[in-house]
């Protein structure tokens, strides 16, 4: 038991997760920002990237834009960030999320060389956070570097 354990502590540091909302009303609605940021915000088309960090809800760059164009970038840029695996990349969508989206998210996977993709749809965490329409990506750091 204690060794299962241990290799479940291993993998949760190893993977990491993050998730951009449609839009800013299920963030509005949880007191995760204000009305006024929320209308700026939908109006302006803001996504704001949210990744769980050590278990917490992290809130770091925005992006600007349709969803199907700023997924594509996001991925690229999380998967640099964290240099993921390219063995296997899992996309979390909300139900109602844009089909462009997910044809978007998948040419770019293609693109930078992942060779499995598995569509997963959320739970209540991410749903209730990010609502219709949110999509996220987890992935499994890259610890086969030599140093």
């Amino acid at each position: 038991m204690d060794e299962a354990a241990a290799t479940a502590v291993v993998i949760g540091e190893q993977t990491k997760m993050c998730f951009l909302p449609d839009n800013l009303d299920y963030l509005r609605a949880g007191g995760r920002c204000s009305n006024a940021v929320a209308l700026v915000g939908n109006l302006l088309h803001l996504h704001p990237c949210i990744e769980i960090i050590d278990g917490r809800l992290i809130a770091g760059k925005k992006y600007w834009g349709k969803l199907s164009k700023v997924a594509p970038v996001l991925l690229k840029e999380f998967a640099a960030k964290h240099d993921l695996r390219k063995d296997h990349v899992y996309f979390i969508n909300t139900p109602y999320m844009d089909e462009n989206v997910r044809a978007a998210l998948n040419a770019e996977a293609a693109d930078l060389g992942f060779k499995k993709i598995t569509w997963v749809k959320t739970g209540c965490v991410i749903t209730c956070h990010g609502g219709p329409g949110a999509f996220g990506i987890v992935g499994a750091v890259n610890t086969s570097k030599t140093v």
